[in-house]
């Protein structure tokens, strides 16, 4: 789960079709002739094996939200721009989302160590603050120590028993397992199940309508969720503490835009807390860290926030805004890779090929 490497899925993979476009038009100062620029590309791509949903738009209009491909190895449910896929570690900022909104309740502090929360905690974790989780700075490494684990508390002891990878708050080190222990955080300071305070308060609050969570979809039905070669199977596939927190939602891309759209608008946090959830926190080579959400820069030196995931089983998300360029890319697959790549990024990049035809990279001319 998470960002594991993914397995070569295809034979299945899965030929082009095209559900018809919403009502919404496209926008009028791109001209239509940019959504027909983009859907011929994402015709041709699919050609080569991508399947999945793309959402653009520019400014608050509307450019592009159709799906491609298929939902299954039958072809008898085309993919449609409100199928279902899942979002992987996209779901790593709602979780984030819901420890600022409890912080900004008085519930809880960011600082606060995990101790206050969480029972059993060994010497050499009593450091780790939650700041340090949603920074992937606690020093647990990427164990998926709580997968097939239905019981919190046996979850929690799972992932504390693991030897840590390095100091708490020391280095950056991506972790799953971090993200499982805010989630039982959020349970134990609000006093709900995680789903139940997520829909509650963050879900209803964005008006998402399309998104749901691991175990309340059936992951077999190519009319309620897109379909890939092999599903998990097992006790990894079940419902448990590895897919509650890190990654496990289940959404659509014009449910992932409500929810951006609400969080820039101040609907589900405030000014302080929404600071807080983009970052950045922690600075790399090329990109910088927020609480599920990251920095960087294009070749064109403009500035982009996004976050995505991806699933070893063959779905993958993201969403992208080009701050400076005034547009959001929304993309979500169940292809898999192609060339080692998932479809995610690959769509990303050539969708910009078509958006910014004009900006080359600094110094190109």
């Amino acid at each position: 789960m998470g960002f594991a490497g993914l397995e070569a899925l295809l034979p299945f993979l899965l030929s082009l079709q095209t559900e018809p476009a919403p009502a919404s038009p496209p926008a009028r100062e791109a001209g239509p002739s940019l959504a027909v620029r983009l859907d011929a590309r994402l015709r041709g791509l699919g050609e080569k094996g991508f399947s999945g949903t793309v959402l653009v738009t520019r400014g608050s209009e509307e450019v592009l939200h159709r799906g491609y491909g298929w939902s299954d190895a039958a072809r008898n449910h085309p993919i449609a721009p409100a199928t279902p896929y899942c979002v992987a570690s996209i779901s790593k900022q709602f979780c984030a989302a819901a420890i600022l909104l409890l912080a900004e309740g008085g519930k809880l502090g960011v600082e606060d160590r995990i101790g206050k929360f969480l029972d059993g905690v060994p010497p050499d974790k009593e450091p780790i603050a939650l700041h340090d989780l949603l920074t992937h700075r606690s020093g647990l490494p990427q164990a998926y120590a709580s997968d097939g684990i239905a019981d919190r508390a046996e979850a929690v002891r799972a992932i504390l028993g693991v030897p840590l990878k390095g100091a708490p708050g020391s280095a950056f080190s991506y972790s799953n397992d971090g993200y499982s222990l805010l989630a039982a955080i959020v349970e134990v300071a609000s006093g709900q199940p995680f789903e139940v305070y997520l829909r509650e308060n963050l879900l209803r609050r964005a008006g998402m309508v399309e998104t749901r969570f691991w175990g309340e979809i059936d992951p077999r039905d190519p009319a309620a969720f897109a379909q890939v070669p092999r599903f998990p199977d097992g006790e990894w596939g079940r419902a448990s503490w590895g897919w509650r927190g890190a990654t496990g939602m289940v959404s659509t891309p014009r449910d992932l835009l409500r929810w951006y759209v609400a969080l820039k608008e101040g609907r589900v946090l405030g000014e302080e807390a929404r600071r807080r959830l983009f970052g950045p926190h922690v600075s790399l080579s090329d990109t910088e860290v927020g609480y599920g959400w990251f920095w960087s820069r294009t070749p064109r030196g403009t500035r982009t926030l996004w976050t995505r995931g991806t699933e070893q089983f063959g779905h993958n998300a993201l969403l992208v805004d080009y701050l400076d360029e005034g547009t959001v890319l929304v993309v979500a697959s169940n292809a898999g890779e192609i060339d080692g790549v998932g479809w995610n990024r690959r769509i990303k990049d050539e969708m910009e090929g078509i958006l910014f035809p004009d900006r080359a990279p600094p110094g190109a001319r």
